[in-house]
């Protein structure tokens, strides 16, 4: 990521963005008299769709090559489009600099968490949120455009795969407000150690301490607040217990709560002192909860809409979503997946009082060199609990080995070839796997 540097060309396009207030990065997708970026990745080049977005109605288009720029006043050649798009989210970030920004990151969670807090905020703030997972330097800059003047609060979720992502993307987004839900093994391909995931989810935190914001720390998560306190150590009061004005410990939340059985899940909190059905599953989405209700607490919702609106939250993402269909019942947190997430998902399952129970697998991605460690890990834990379990994807199938409750497949048509001419009726099911994997594909066959 490049260092943000304003000129007028980005103001001269921002000045278009706030005449028209459309933006389309997909040539597929052209709004009438938006602006077309056209952004470049590994196996695209947006430039050469751009006339295609002009004659499809967009009013403008930003590109950066030359080579295919046409000399009209539809056309904006710029050094690079993405950073004119970061630029222009940074124009417009300060231009709404009365916007509470509440920045998420994290492993885990951070999606679920975001659309948690945002049914609880709208209930009395005019709220903007990450549209889906937007979370990289694309997507957060698309984010901040899409608030209005009469935006109160904004929800950003930020991703990273590098050193300083985060750091950049606060930059551009400027927060008042951070969340880290945890840390665990996500993307480390990239970051190659846990302690460099750490590390850069934590620029967060410091960005916020440095701008006088405040943080809101599950400081249940000792690894995470451990290590924080190198940088931080003042905050840091007793056994991992953080006590300072703009810094709220929210795993005091945790008092009584308990998720029960799939059909009659239940959060008691000591808030309110009393009941609130979930409609999420897994015990992994108590820190999610918790979380919304110490952020929704702080901006003053009361504690019975924030309970009624936990109950009436429903997930419609492929995350920890419940689907009941004619021939069994199924959880679905198959939008993506990390050691830490399926270990989660796998502990919350088998913990449960559950029937003719059934584990369907995908590849865990991004791993790379830690990839066959991993999945061996996966393997070797299912090979010790009583579940008959169905693991599909190359990086599981080149560890198959001979366990009595373990099936491999190579990939997602054998194991539909397989379903097709097997009996799946009656069970309990859960789907987990990476968003390239699509396992939410196999629903229709369960």
């Amino acid at each position: 990521m490049h260092k943000l540097d304003i000129k007028l060309i980005d103001y001269v396009i921002y000045n278009y963005y706030l005449l028209y207030n459309s933006i389309s990065t997909d040539s597929r997708n052209i709004n009438d008299k938006c602006i077309f970026f056209a952004l470049k990745g590994k196996k695209f080049d947006g430039n050469q769709f751009a006339e295609i977005a002009i004659k499809k109605g967009a009013a403008i288009a930003v590109v950066d090559n030359y080579s295919i720029y046409i000399k009209n006043n539809n056309f904006f050649l710029v050094e690079n489009v993405l950073l004119c798009l970061q630029k222009c989210a940074l124009i417009h970030r300060r231009r709404l600099s009365k916007v509470k920004i509440i920045a998420i990151t994290g492993s885990n969670g951070k999606t679920s968490t975001k659309n948690l807090l945002y049914e609880i905020l709208k209930t009395k703030y005019k709220v903007i949120s990450s549209y889906k997972n937007y979370n990289n330097e694309i997507g957060v800059p698309l984010s901040i455009l899409r608030m209005k003047k009469n935006t109160e609060i904004g929800i950003i979720e930020m991703g990273a795969k590098q050193k300083n992502d985060i750091y950049y993307l606060c930059n551009i987004v400027n927060p008042q407000y951070g969340l880290i839900t945890n840390i665990g093994i996500s993307h480390i391909q990239y970051f190659k150690s846990k302690l460099n995931i750490l590390l850069t989810k934590i620029e967060l935190f410091k960005y916020i301490i440095n701008n006088n914001g405040f943080l809101f720390i599950n400081n249940n998560v000792k690894y995470l607040i451990k290590n924080f306190s190198y940088y931080e150590k003042k905050i840091i009061y007793g056994s991992y217990y953080i006590d300072n004005t703009n810094i709220i410990g929210y795993w005091k939340y945790i008092n009584n709560i308990k998720l029960f059985e799939w059909y009659k899940n239940n959060l008691n909190n000591d808030i309110a002192k009393n009941t609130i059905k979930v409609n999420l599953w897994g015990s992994y989405n108590i820190e999610n909860i918790i979380a919304t209700i110490s952020v929704g607490t702080f901006f003053c919702i009361s504690d019975k809409i924030i309970n009624n609106t936990i109950t009436n939250y429903k997930s419609n993402d492929n995350r920890s979503q419940l689907i009941n269909t004619e021939n069994n019942n199924i959880v679905l947190d198959a939008y993506n997946a990390n050691p830490n997430s399926v270990l989660s998902s796998i502990y919350s399952f088998y913990k449960e009082n559950y029937i003719n129970k059934i584990i369907i697998l995908g590849n865990m991605n991004e791993l790379g060199s830690f990839s066959e460690r991993y999945h061996k890990l996966i393997i070797n834990i299912l090979s010790k609990i009583n579940v008959r379990s169905f693991l599909i994807g190359d990086f599981f199938y080149d560890l198959k080995c001979n366990y009595s409750n373990i099936f491999f497949f190579k990939n997602k048509s054998i194991f539909i070839n397989f379903m097709s001419k097997n009996n799946f009726k009656g069970n309990n099911i859960l789907i987990k796997g990476s968003r390239s994997m699509a396992l939410e594909t196999l629903i229709k066959y369960l």
